[in-house]
């Protein structure tokens, strides 16, 4: 049963994500509404929030992928990459959230640069190879896998991989709230 659990999670939270993001008129899609962590300079648009939030999707399956099959290269990962995976050496070197904040914000800027200049259309294609990635993924999962792999992220979190795919909808709604946010602070101001 947690396999059908997962897939109609994951089938209601891109739905929920369309809809969302498809309601806003291209203007608003467009406009500014957060600033970015790491270049206060730069400013998010919802479009980018929901450009992020699908990177995220593909950062989840690779972080699956290596804790069910370990298939991946953690040494030919990038630092930010590293971290995802719950990469003990990467993580010993950070030794606080002083020295792991400006890698996340960097890697997060990184993602935004890589997104910023498509389309929503070019958006929303890009989640759709996300998801059917996220299916193929979940398909070659068998259920010994489904169940038992425990992924872990550091040394406190622990997380099934339906507890994994899980906060891929926490995120998108977490984006999606910081985006209308602004964009309601930013229109307060006048």
């Amino acid at each position: 049963m947690e396999r059908v659990k997962i897939e109609i999670d994951l089938h209601r939270a891109r739905i929920w994500q369309l809809e969302a993001y498809s309601s806003l008129p291209a203007a608003v899609l467009n406009a500014p509404a957060t600033r970015d962590a790491y270049d206060p300079s730069t400013w998010w648009t919802p479009k980018d929030h929901l450009a992020h939030s699908l990177h995220i999707a593909r950062v989840v399956g690779m972080i699956i992928r290596h804790f069910v099959f370990g298939d991946i290269d953690v040494a030919s990962l990038s630092i930010p990459d590293r971290i995802a995976v719950g990469d003990v050496d990467t993580l010993a070197a950070l030794k606080n959230m002083d020295d792991l904040l400006p890698v996340v914000h960097g890697r997060t800027h990184e993602m935004w640069a890589e997104h910023h200049d498509k389309s929503f259309d070019e958006i929303v294609a890009m989640g759709e190879e996300s998801y059917a990635q996220m299916f193929s993924l979940l398909a070659s999962i068998n259920e010994d896998q489904l169940a038992n792999t425990v992924i872990a992220r550091g040394p406190t979190v622990r997380q099934s991989v339906g507890e994994q795919l899980a906060t891929l909808a926490g995120h998108d709604r977490q984006h999606w709230g910081w985006a209308i946010q602004g964009l309601a602070d930013r229109a307060s101001l006048g």
